[in-house]
């Protein structure tokens, strides 16, 4: 993940950010140039779940009824985000939530 200098630290000191967004592309779209420092850098696999396409990767990929199978993938995301987030301890997470 890139780093932004940070005004208020030393010269050396990088202030760290990750955003985890709902994988629909209106969340996505307002955090693109982040979304895209990120997946370069850091890669989490979406969990397989019963009855989820193989290639559904955000809401546009389902038809509206099976949303809530991205979301149960989505969810199981928890331990893994949570592992991440504590290797990369970032100063900031910027996130977005699930509107289901």
């Amino acid at each position: 993940m890139e780093s932004m200098p940070n005004p208020s630290m030393g010269r050396d000191d990088k202030l760290h950010i990750v955003m985890f967004p709902w994988l629909a592309f209106g969340h996505m779209t307002p955090f693109l140039e982040f979304f895209k420092l990120i997946a370069q850098k850091v890669k989490l696999q979406l969990p397989q779940v019963d009855k989820l396409f193989d290639n559904a990767k955000s809401t546009i990929d389902l038809p509206y009824d099976d949303v809530k199978y991205l979301k149960m993938a989505y969810d199981q995301l928890q331990q893994p985000m949570t592992q991440l987030l504590a290797d990369m301890a970032p100063d900031w997470v910027i996130y977005d939530f699930a509107p289901y």
